[in-house]
């Protein structure tokens, strides 16, 4: 072989070998870019999934909260029944004891006529 000849094989060897660590680093590296696509895609998963659990702890919280306000609400309510009722109850009295007093006038009336009509007449 020529001396040529030799710097060409040993040019065409050298060329393989380079291609050949180019694709063993290419494929090295398309393989670290999947794993990579791989870990973003779970990222993306894991924080979708996060954020779908904060939506509905969000949601759970709010229908706590409206709970609790119709809670309130009806308490108030009931209270404001009550308070009407309490005050019915005492306007109620209120016209009882009116009444008793003028049955009582009245009873007091009615024995003063009584007791001039049994008076003698120079007492009267």
């Amino acid at each position: 072989m020529s001396r040529d000849d030799e710097r060409r094989s040993e040019l065409a060897y050298r060329e393989r070998s380079v291609g050949e660590r180019e694709h063993r680093v290419t494929g090295r590296e398309s393989d670290a870019d999947s794993r990579d696509a791989v870990a973003d895609q779970r990222e993306v998963e894991l924080e979708q999934r996060f954020t779908e659990a904060d939506l509905r702890d969000r949601a759970a919280r709010d229908r706590a909260t409206a709970a609790e306000r119709r809670d309130r609400l009806i308490d108030r309510r009931q209270e404001s029944s009550d308070a009407r009722e309490q005050d019915a109850d005492l306007r109620d009295a209120a016209a009882d004891e009116r009444e008793r007093r003028a049955d009582e006038r009245d009873q007091a009336a009615d024995q003063r006529e009584i007791d001039m009509e049994t008076r003698p007449w120079g007492e009267r």
